[in-house]
């Protein structure tokens, strides 16, 4: 995330340490702290709490057909990945959800392992890869049946009002937030949904999120830290 007013202690922490990380296309693991999101976690239809949404609606695609294109799982994978499934959990939860359609066991295996395999360094050059960040996402261009890139940029309007209440964006919230999608402010419309669904406080700044994986590690930390109290803003 990126500032561009006061803060308070706890969102200048935010940019600090997580949200260092520039947004061209994805870099190794060791640039970015992994989280500890665990496969028994997205074993039921819920997304879980935190995801941003552009990863909330590659979930929900995935759960309603079963199946993803190459660059919707790109995009979800290495998410997950970053935010903490180990190789094992990944490969076992695409699988899992593949297997509900019309990928057979042997089909996967021979058509799919190997991409999440390689993303974990284990196949072809080795090198490790991590989540897209944002710039990468917005200036990708999904084509028909695909359902990756940005959906403050992708939406149509009612789309992306009805996907902000389903994350549980408040009602008086949504409206600002297409506003600033509607004027090409993408990661500022999705700073001001982190806000929104973590209970931060709107006067304290503007945010500009610029990587997926550290937007959900971060309010993962939030929601443990039950931090909903308002913060002191520096002078």
């Amino acid at each position: 995330m990126a500032q561009h007013q006061s803060f308070g202690p706890l969102l200048a922490e935010i940019q600090n340490h997580y949200y260092a990380i520039a947004s061209e296309g994805h870099a190794k693991t060791s640039t970015l702290a992994r989280g500890d999101l665990k496969r028994a976690e997205l074993r039921n239809s819920d997304v879980p709490a935190g995801v941003p949404l552009c990863m909330a609606n590659l979930m929900n695609k995935l759960k309603d057909s079963h199946h993803l294109k190459h660059g919707g799982r790109m995009q979800l994978g290495l998410f997950l990945k970053s935010c903490g499934l180990t190789m094992e959990e990944s490969l076992s939860f695409w699988k899992d959800e593949f297997q509900k359609g019309s990928v057979a066991s042997d089909r996967f295996d021979k058509q799919y392992a190997y991409s999440i395999r390689h993303t974990y360094g284990k196949e072809g050059r080795r090198k490790e890869l991590s989540c897209y960040g944002c710039m990468k996402i917005i200036n990708s261009t999904p084509g028909p049946g695909e359902h990756h890139g940005c959906p403050y940029k992708e939406f149509s309007e009612p789309r992306l009002k009805q996907s902000l209440s389903a994350i549980g964006v408040p009602a008086a919230e949504v409206a600002p937030i297409v506003s600033l999608a509607k004027e090409n402010h993408y990661q500022l419309a999705c700073g001001k949904t982190f806000m929104a669904t973590n209970q931060t406080d709107p006067s304290e700044g503007a945010i500009v999120v610029t990587n997926p994986a550290e937007y959900f590690n971060r309010a993962r930390t939030l929601r443990r830290e039950g931090a909903t109290a308002p913060m002191d803003v520096d002078s």
